[in-house]
């Protein structure tokens, strides 16, 4: 197929542009066969891990298109059978080389949900975090971004094996008990963002930590409350998050700026997440939620390009490419690889189970 294109007077005959799109259920890990959420994914694209769940096991997965879905955490000793067999682990963000994952195992009964991170190399590193706290890992493994009760509140840290917790202050006035929570880490861990209260309210403020300038404040949407940073590009200076039911993408040089909110159609009140950024900061994904009344929550998988507006990924697959889903619902987009073509989640296969997927955009 050719199309024609009109250059001064001179009609050329250049072949067309294909768009094509890969859709990819990943499964579940032997043993596991009803459940698996994805949680992040390498820079290449090519390393995926998260958590899953069978008949007497709750594990952690790493996925790779050449091994699939194997399963990682140690069966919790002195348990009868079919018990022994039970494992309680989480996979919450892998490093961008693919080489280190940090979450959490449950050694014996005294030593449940420990974080941890763990390689291949090195098996399990113990850390003195609080396990439902752990949120990103920098490039190599070095750096955890997390938060931690320090007894008089809870404040966003930065941990390494060199300098061990790093408590990074909160944006808290004067008179309330600190609380900040750190949600991403640049490469090399010297950019933490996240949000922390201000005052006694329900209402956060997103965050941009670094060593030499501390924790500032990147203000909000016009008009919006509640502002939480949750991802940042590799080097540190591209900021995404939601302030209010808005998206946002924030620069030191341009301050926060709305990339609008998701439409579902008339009448429906929606909020967003962002879970993500693409390294050039021109690709953010996350999911969306509608009320769409009677209690229901409509739960989407979104995706944000510079080139486009807030879409669902499932409007992009079908309408864009052409790609029949055949039944699948797209909830939630977790992690996207550094050049923004590489994306994965979880969402409900047509069996009406929680799993895996993961979706490669060929430009």
């Amino acid at each position: 197929m050719k199309k024609l294109i009109f250059f001064y007077g001179l009609m050329l005959f250049l072949p067309s542009i294909t768009f094509a799109a890969q859709f990819q259920s990943l499964g579940f890990p032997p043993g596991g066969e009803s459940y698996s959420k994805a949680q992040d994914i390498s820079a290449d694209g090519q390393t995926i891990v998260g958590i899953a769940q069978g008949a007497y096991w709750i594990p952690a997965f790493i996925w790779t298109e050449a091994n699939g879905m194997q399963v990682f955490g140690d069966p919790i000793p002195g348990l009868p059978p079919p018990w022994d067999q039970y494992t309680l682990s989480t996979a919450e963000s892998i490093s961008a080389d693919g080489s280190t994952v940090l979450g959490t195992n449950s050694f014996s009964f005294s030593q449940m949900n420990t974080p941890v991170i763990w390689s291949q190399q090195s098996g399990y590193i113990t850390l003195p975090l609080d396990h439902n706290s752990l949120r990103d890992i920098s490039s190599t493994g070095e750096f955890v971004a997390a938060s931690h009760n320090t007894g008089v509140g809870t404040e966003a840290v930065r941990w390494s094996a060199a300098g061990g917790i790093e408590l990074l202050g909160s944006l808290t006035q004067p008179g309330f008990s600190p609380k900040s929570h750190a949600e991403a880490i640049s490469a090399d861990g010297s950019v933490l963002v996240g949000y922390s209260q201000v005052d006694g309210s329900l209402d956060y403020a997103g965050f941009y930590w670094t060593g030499n300038g501390g924790m500032i404040n990147i203000g909000r949407v016009p008009g919006e409350k509640d502002t939480r940073a949750t991802a940042v590009t590799a080097n540190g200076t591209v900021v995404a998050g939601k302030s209010g039911s808005h998206l946002f993408r924030w620069t030191a040089a341009n301050g926060i700026i709305s990339l609008g909110e998701l439409d579902l159609g008339p009448n429906v009140p929606t909020w967003v997440h962002a879970s993500d950024i693409s390294n050039d900061g021109a690709t953010i994904v996350g999911s969306g939620h509608g009320f769409i009344g009677g209690g229901q929550v409509l739960r989407q998988a979104i995706v944000w390009t510079e080139a486009d507006e807030i879409r669902t990924l499932e409007d992009i697959l079908v309408n864009e490419y052409g790609i029949d889903l055949q039944g699948w619902k797209l909830t939630d987009a977790t992690g996207v690889s550094a050049n923004g073509l590489v994306i994965t989640g979880y969402g409900t296969n047509p069996s009406g189970q929680t799993e895996s997927w993961r979706v490669v955009l060929d430009y």
